[in-house]
């Protein structure tokens, strides 16, 4: 079986000590100092989406990760990763907004659009395999990756997790550990340990 990753939402505003967001979250120095080398020595690239949380949106008046700003950046490095994320405006990654892809424009309340996420995303760079994994790494495990396994699971996706690469909004770890173990989100992905990918995959 062959897999994909897909990185969530590690951008600056998330994942650096300067982030609006930021907590000390042990997966994204997991993710720095064990998975970017890894992959790098591998010639593995991975897939990536982030978010746009500007203002207007809904329930917030707090602006995060903002285009054109330090904070909306990703801290995966260019050389192993694809050009083009996907862009997201809320936890779902089907909650887009008007010229989310042209930043120099005025934008809109976020608003659902399946046929967008899966015309642009999935059938142009993760077409349909039923032999190959999607595995998810990222922030974090309660919100923006649930959503997106959702959605990937959905779409008869076989969805997986790395422990060591996924954090919590709180990062307590006994949470984390609680939340992997149970219903829902055993329904919609599984989840291994970082050696367990290496055995698998490698």
């Amino acid at each position: 079986m062959t897999y994909k990753v897909i990185a969530v939402d590690l951008q600056n505003d998330f994942a650096t000590v300067w982030g609006n967001c930021y907590k000390l979250r042990p997966s994204v120095e997991f993710v720095l100092k064990r998975l970017v080398p890894f992959f790098r020595a591998n010639k593995i690239k991975l897939y990536e989406i982030i978010s746009d949380y500007r203002q207007p949106k809904p329930r917030s008046t707090r602006n995060n990760c903002v285009p054109w700003t330090r904070w909306f950046e990703s801290v995966i490095p260019k050389d192993i990763k694809f050009a083009k994320p996907w862009v997201k405006a809320m936890n779902s990654p089907i909650r887009v907004r008007e010229n989310i892809f042209d930043w120099s424009k005025e934008t809109s309340m976020p608003y659902q659009d399946s046929h967008l996420f899966d015309e642009r995303l999935l059938n142009n760079i993760w077409p349909r395999d039923l032999r190959s994994e999607i595995i998810l790494i990222g922030l974090t495990l309660d919100c923006c990756v649930l959503c997106l396994a959702q959605e990937l699971s959905r779409r008869w996706y076989k969805v997986t997790t790395i422990i060591e690469t996924v954090d919590t909004y709180s990062w307590d770890q006994d949470e984390k550990n609680m939340i992997l173990s149970n219903y829902p989100l055993k329904k919609w992905l599984s989840s291994i340990t970082w050696n367990q990918f290496i055995e698998r995959y490698h």
